[in-house]
């Protein structure tokens, strides 16, 4: 069975219908029309029989013929007649009655019972031919009615009036009917079992459109649709597997691209997030979320919550323009700088887009370079006040004698090595850490490379005692000679600085695993635990007792060693010394 809510179901039962509707009508039209044909064929051949009975009745109306010849010609004739005839004069009286079927008793009465109950049929007299169909009470049945008149000298002098029953003619009629309602029935059958195949040849390929159709929307796009004939419908299944391949490859190529867009997003260093325009979080990156949750949970599907950000991305949505804003993370411990974008569709704004960047190091770098400037105009500005203001005191003659004027002199000339001295450790500094200084590594013996940096120290009464340990047999160090020598050199001079005369410098270096580790300790006087995470910075100073130097020796000595891979340490107790480190790698080691 089919369903009507189906396209088959529909297709099926309108095609029956229209065949159903199509032949009752023709049935019902055929039959009408055979009626009516056999109707008018009796009449017509009681007409025509009506004629012959006249013509054989004729002498019963001229006296003298022979009208018992007559009667017994018309007797014969009856046997012929599947009803029965009436010979009635001008005045309706009954003559004689033959056939199958006669009215005996209506002979000789006037007037005649037939046209008593007929009286249309008495038109006959005016020399016309008349015929009627209906019920008779005559004979209690319904018949065929012909009358046809009698002439003799061109004078109507009677009329025949023919009958026969229709109840054999409409058994006749109704068989004919029940043989074209039969052949309309088999017809409807033979027409539904075409039907259904011509409803199956449109509701299958269709279904199997809908179902391709539906594994298409559920992403597969390898279903295919059998492509048979060039009819419309093999047309629409060869546009559906077109489209299924170029869906295929159309979200594929979006595919290849999202992946991309998505790897290049989430390998960004700087946060990447997109809220919707309530201020849900639509898509955010990894880097996004370690900058804005401090347990880097997920972001996306929740709203950004009261905060900078989140008033930022509201300001550019509702104003429809970039804003720039900078925060702080949840925890305080990193600055964050946010560009927003605004994102619209045809006009308007549904969204917005944010670059979230660690400005942390930044702002850092711009504070180390505010101080830079400002330790370098200070370190820079002392020796010229003094030289300035010495200067000035020659040429005012304000220096009474040669001893004050050789002082002034002499401090002139000391300020000026300092500023000099000054300069050259900027320009070696910089010279270090824009990598220009070429760097040439080589196996470098320890122990010789300590004993010339310490004859390189002046030896008088005021230097304190240094001492060498270090190994004659230690490994070669992978190390550039010079850089070496001029940082091991600082740290020594920092050293022979800071220890009292009768103090001791101690040079040492030893091997440790794939590395040599060569240090300088002194018994000065130390340094607090607060000064050292930065005595490796630019023009930094521990305390009072460092007034001479311009902060700039330990920032040399760091930068020398890390552009030959090795790091630097300090340790120091006050009242007890310090011990400045720093490691080379071993030669043969270095990877």
């Amino acid at each position: 069975m089919f369903r009507f809510r189906s396209l088959f179901g529909r297709l099926m039962g309108l095609y029956i219908l229209i065949v159903i509707g199509t032949l009752g009508m023709l049935g019902l039209l055929l039959s009408r029309l055979l009626q009516d044909y056999f109707f008018a064929a009796k009449q017509q051949e009681l007409v025509s029989r009506g004629a012959t009975v006249a013509e054989l009745a004729a002498p019963l109306f001229v006296p003298g013929d022979d009208q018992a010849a007559a009667r017994r010609t018309l007797e014969v004739a009856g046997e012929f007649l599947t009803g029965g005839a009436l010979i009635i004069d001008r005045n309706a009286r009954a003559l004689d009655s033959i056939g199958r079927r006669p009215l005996p008793e209506a002979t000789g009465q006037m007037p005649c019972p037939v046209t008593q109950q007929l009286p249309e049929l008495m038109e006959v007299m005016n020399g016309q031919v008349v015929t009627r169909t209906g019920y008779s009470p005559v004979f209690q049945e319904s018949a065929f009615f012909a009358a046809v008149p009698i002439t003799r000298e061109g004078a109507v002098v009677g009329a025949v009036i023919m009958h026969s029953p229709v109840l054999g003619l409409r058994d006749t009629i109704v068989h004919t009917r029940l043989l074209v309602f039969g052949l309309a029935l088999a017809a409807i059958v033979l027409s539904a079992v075409l039907g259904y195949f011509l409803a199956r040849s449109v509701a299958d390929p269709l279904r199997r459109m809908s179902h391709a159709a539906g594994q298409m929307s559920a992403g597969d796009f390898e279903a295919r649709v059998p492509e048979q004939g060039t009819d419309e419908i093999s047309q629409l299944a060869a546009a559906l597997n077109h489209l299924s391949f170029a869906l295929r490859e159309t979200i594929q190529s979006l595919s290849e691209e999202q992946s991309k867009l998505g790897h290049i997003v989430s390998t960004m260093g700087e946060g990447v997030i997109a809220v919707d325009r309530g201020g849900q979080v639509i898509m955010a990156n990894p880097q996004a979320q370690k900058m804005l949750t401090p347990d880097q949970s997920e972001l996306a599907g929740r709203p950004l919550g009261e905060s900078t950000l989140a008033e930022a991305f509201a300001k550019a949505m509702s104003e429809a323009r970039e804003q720039t804003v900078e925060f702080r993370s949840r925890d305080g411990t990193t600055a964050l700088q946010a560009h927003i974008s605004p994102t619209a569709v045809e006009g308007s704004t549904v969204g917005a887009v944010a670059v979230v960047q660690d400005v942390t190091e930044l702002q850092r770098v711009e504070r180390m370079r505010r101080q830079f400037v400002a330790d370098a105009s200070h370190q820079l500005r002392s020796p010229l006040t003094a030289m300035q203001g010495y200067a000035e005191a020659l040429l005012d003659e304000v220096a009474a004698d040669a001893e004050a004027r050789r002082r002034y002199l002499a401090t002139i000339v000391r300020d000026s090595k300092r500023l000099n001295r000054l300069i050259e450790q900027l320009l070696d500094l910089s010279h270090i850490e824009s990598g220009q200084a070429r760097l040439e590594p080589r196996p470098l013996v320890i122990p010789a490379l300590l004993r010339r940096v310490v004859d390189s120290i002046p030896s008088d009464d005021s230097r304190p005692e240094i001492v060498i340990k270090a190994a004659d047999d230690l490994p070669a160090a992978l190390a550039d000679e010079a850089y070496t020598e001029q940082a091991l050199l600082n740290l020594l001079e920092n050293a022979v600085r800071h220890t009292p005369d009768h103090g001791q410098v101690e040079v040492w270096a030893r091997a440790e695993s794939d590395r040599l580790v060569i240090g300088v300790t002194d018994t000065g006087a130390g340094i607090a635990p607060e000064h050292l995470p930065r005595i490796w910075d630019r023009f930094y100073r521990a305390g009072e007792s460092n007034k001479d130097g311009a902060g700039l020796g330990l920032a040399i000595v760091k930068s020398l060693i890390e552009r030959q891979g090795g790091q630097v340490s300090a340790e120091s107790h006050l009242g007890a010394g310090s011990t400045f480190t720093f490691t080379l790698p071993l030669a043969g080691k270095q990877s």
